[in-house]
């Protein structure tokens, strides 16, 4: 048992000489915490639209599949209240902009 303990020792610590004989650092901070500050906001961040549209319609994408995808399986679930299953309708039907119910959601 030993020897098994020593070689394997033996082996760790060749890989270590093999990188270079340094073992990794730990990586700082992004920015040490008085060096953070409230930066003002910038002409381009004010108002509606900040010019992000791209990444706001992905997340509302990404967002609307999972709800729907949690809807298909709620629709055929006889054991979950109606009242649960249509505040979930509802708040789909925010993010779609359409009136959903159980038969749009499992149709798509």
């Amino acid at each position: 048992m030993r020897r098994v303990l020593a070689w394997a020792a033996w082996v760790c610590c060749g890989g270590v000489w093999a990188q270079g004989g340094v073992l990794p650092q730990p990586v700082p901070p992004l920015a040490a915490p008085e060096v953070r500050q409230a930066w003002p906001t910038s002409p381009l961040r004010e108002g509606p639209d900040p010019g992000f549209a791209g990444i706001w319609a992905t997340s509302i994408d990404l967002q609307t599949l999972a709800l729907m995808l949690q809807l298909r399986d709620w629709c055929l679930n006889r054991s979950i209240p109606d009242e649960a299953l249509q505040r979930q309708l509802e708040r789909l039907g925010t993010l779609t902009g359409r009136e959903e119910n159980c038969r749009t959601v499992l149709s798509r």
